[in-house]
């Protein structure tokens, strides 16, 4: 979609209800409003000149250059928020460059914590390789995709309702560091090996979020890199 404004852009880049930047087709930021920066923690002069990714939980996330969706986007301090994205092309923009004007609304607000691991869940349930878990505080699997419980020989109803702990090799050690961790930072990354049935282990690297909301509770849901698959992969590919 593309419009032609002129005062109307200055009217809305200093709107005071939404949070908007300015940015090239590559992702470059160009301008932020101060709503963005009370929503992102970052100030402008801090992330003008960066690419937008650094705003983006999902490391392989496109930059769109035009319409709308709901992602999940991160603050300076490691929260994230799931959000709905809308993107206009501006033709008369002050800069020819950054002519992709970017409107972001923060739909956290309203959602348990439960509801947003969910939706984080489902944003990475087809991609290659990985796999999603949701925890309580107690470190119980409330959710899991079907792909942990598989690279251990284990059914779904034996891993979902498990303790993480109890499944981690060297569980209580590596798990207390984790879950301390991911509530001081909002998020944590660390490598785990899970074991199932008959001793069988698989490794993962998992990215760690802490999801509250405003009634107070509070759930893990983490997403996870199955590194035992990929090592086995490319040993295949190099000895074949």
């Amino acid at each position: 979609m593309k419009v032609n404004v002129s005062t109307l852009f200055k009217d809305i880049l200093t709107n005071k209800n939404y949070a908007i930047y300015l940015a090239d087709k590559n992702g470059q930021v160009g301008l932020w409003n101060s709503l963005a920066e009370k929503l992102f923690g970052f100030l402008a002069q801090e992330i003008v000149a960066l690419n937008e990714k650094i705003i983006f939980h999902a490391f392989d996330e496109k930059v769109s250059c035009g319409g709308y969706r709901f992602r999940w986007r991160m603050r300076k301090d490691g929260s994230a928020f799931f959000a709905k994205e809308t993107v206009i092309e501006v033709t008369d923009s002050p800069s020819p460059r950054y002519r992709f004007l970017k409107i972001v609304e923060n739909l956290s607000e309203h959602l348990t914590a439960f509801e947003k691991s969910e939706l984080m869940s489902a944003q990475y349930k087809n991609t290659d390789r990985g796999g999603s878990a949701i925890m309580d505080l107690n470190q119980k699997i409330l959710v899991a995709a079907s792909r942990l419980p598989d690279s251990i020989n284990l059914k779904m109803n034996e891993f979902v309702g498990s303790k993480a702990e109890n499944l981690a090799v060297d569980g209580p050690t590596v798990m207390a560091k984790l879950i301390k961790t991911t509530q001081n930072m909002n998020r944590s990354q660390t490598i785990v090996t899970i074991e199932g049935r008959d001793k069988l282990r698989s490794t993962w690297l998992s990215d760690v979020r802490l999801l509250t909301d405003n009634k107070g509770d509070a759930i893990f849901c983490s997403y996870s890199w199955n590194l035992s698959a990929i090592a086995e992969n490319t040993s295949r590919h190099l000895y074949s």
